[in-house]
């Protein structure tokens, strides 16, 4: 019975042994598992911390270029400051991420898209400010173009004012010569008009045959016969000549016949006037005398009647005569 006893007791050592190292197995193993988990743990955790500081770091770096950027174009600044807000934005949002041990992937993946975010915004502004400096440069030759134009203009303007001005002078020169040319070729004509010396006017009876008599009375009268004894002026040149014939009635009305009446100019007053009939000749530095037949178809009126004569624009002669 002694002998069973002691078997039941070393029995039971030998569970309690293996009892008890089955609870330091337990308790080890547990051991073990609660210090990879607090490895773990502090891995993360530093690695947060990391990936935080290279967040802010990134930030910060591309904040502070991004403002470097700025300059004074107001267009470009105002889409510097937005893409600054929108990095901010990125960057608490990684934060967030950054909070949850399960999002740390995706949080890497983020930082990775915000340093690409970075340099596509950096090399935006780079481009923009490149088109704006070719831009400013283009502008710079434009307005020294402009400045060159302007200058060209203002040079030809002056140029332009001096020709009217020279323009004008020639204008005033040429008018003041003109009107001298108008005065002198006044002055010559008056000094070169031919004068009469005496009018002659008788009154014919038409018998036929080119033949006439001598009448008086105005109601017998059919023609009259006008004869002009020119006189001699040393300031006239030889050759041809021509009086200009004024005949009025006893009314004061101009007498005219269609085809051998006209005009001529006036020189004192400047205006054309007519006259009765044009009588030409030859002036050869002598007294000459030459008859026009005055046959106008109508009866004469009783009356004094007038004759003007001119020569070269001026009146030489005036006399009356009366019809019975």
């Amino acid at each position: 019975m002694a002998g069973t006893s002691s078997q039941y007791v070393r029995a039971g050592i030998i569970v309690l042994i293996l009892a008890l190292g089955a609870g330091n197995l337990y308790q080890f193993i547990t051991n073990r598992k609660l210090q990879q988990v607090n490895e773990d743990q502090k891995k993360e955790l530093l690695e947060t911390i990391k990936l935080n500081s290279e967040l802010e770091s990134q930030y910060n770096e591309a904040k502070s270029e991004l403002e470097d950027l700025k300059g004074v174009n107001e267009e470009l600044n105002a889409r510097i400051d937005n893409y600054i807000e929108e990095l901010e934005k990125k960057k608490e949002q990684i934060k967030f991420l950054l909070r949850s041990r399960r999002s740390l992937k995706k949080a890497r993946k983020e930082i990775e898209e915000l340093k690409n975010q970075i340099r596509q915004y950096i090399e935006e502004i780079e481009a923009l400010q490149k088109q704006n400096e070719l831009l400013q440069e283009e502008n710079l030759q434009l307005k020294e173009t402009t400045v060159r134009l302007e200058h060209t203009i203002r040079q030809k303007d002056s140029i332009q004012e001096v020709l009217l001005t020279e323009k004008r002078h020639l204008e005033e020169e040429k008018e003041k010569l003109s009107q001298e040319k108008e005065d002198i070729l006044i002055r010559y004509n008056r000094a070169a008009a031919i004068p009469v010396e005496k009018i002659k006017v008788k009154g014919y009876k038409d018998k036929g045959g080119g033949k006439g008599v001598r009448r008086w009375w105005a109601k017998n009268i059919d023609y009259l016969k006008i004869c002009i004894r020119s006189g001699v002026n040393e300031n006239s040149s030889q050759g041809k000549e021509v009086y200009y014939v004024r005949l009025f009635d006893p009314h004061g009305h101009i007498l005219r016949i269609e085809g051998s009446s006209g005009t001529f100019t006036d020189y004192k007053s400047g205006e054309e006037i007519p006259y009765s009939y044009a009588q030409e000749w030859n002036y050869n530095g002598q007294k000459d005398e030459n008859c026009v037949i005055w046959q106008p178809g109508d009866p004469f009126a009783k009356g004094t009647y007038r004759i003007e004569v001119y020569n070269k624009g001026y009146k030489v002669a005036e006399r009356t005569f009366r019809l019975l």
